[in-house]
Order: structure tokens, then sequence, then C-alpha cells
């Protein structure tokens, strides 16, 4: 009973708004503006792609220098022939912490059942 009337708040508190009103909820008016001049900046520097992660600040450490770059994956196995595979994703040169999207993490994980020692 308390769930139905805790999701129908929320659906009735988000009726209607527009996606600005949306994000101001979420990060308030001051933090959305720096996140917006973080995401402005971010599209000036050379490696910005419009299908590309474009991280602006790296979740781990902060740095605001995570570009996008060609990653070399190590692959586990006793096959001799696949060592690695390139792949393009996020890089935090703060941290090193590595970040890709959803396609080619899908991707890592089919490879790694595939090659996987039985």
């Amino acid at each position: 009973m308390k769930e139905n009337r805790k999701n129908r708040y929320y659906d009735e508190s988000l009726q209607g708004k527009t996606l600005d009103e949306l994000w101001i909820m979420a990060y308030g008016e001051k933090d959305l503006e720096e996140r917006k001049a973080k995401y402005e900046a971010r599209k000036l520097k050379p490696d910005y792609g419009e299908d590309e992660l474009n991280i602006c600040e790296c979740p781990m450490c902060g740095s605001d220098d995570v570009p996008n770059v060609d990653i070399d994956v190590d692959l586990k196995s006793k096959n001799n022939r696949i060592k690695s595979i390139k792949v393009r994703g996020g890089k935090c040169f703060g941290c090193g912490e590595t970040f890709y999207d959803s396609e080619v993490t899908d991707l890592l994980l089919k490879i790694s059942k595939l090659i996987v020692d039985k």
C-alpha cells in the first residue's frame, strides 16, 4: 500500500514537467549550470565526437581529463593468437579508470564467454 502511494506521488510530481524542469529538480539550478558549462567545454576538446562517450568528469576521481581514446583490452585465454583487442572508450588520466559504452561492454562480455577455457 505504501509503495502505491509513493509511486503515485512521484508520477504526479513529474507529470507535465519539461525536460529542463526535470534537470533542475535532479541537480538544482546552480549545479545544472555548472554541468552545462562543463559539457560546452568538453565539446571544444579535440577528441570530442558525437558518437563518443565524451565524459565531462571522472566519477571516480573528479578529473576533467577523460579523453576518448583507443584502449587495448587484454584477453585472458590459453589461445596465443588473440591476446588483446582495441576498443574505443574513455580513459581518465587522473586515476587511470577506463570507461566503455554499453555496446563495447556487451562485446567484451561476449568475447570473454567465447574464449574462456573450459
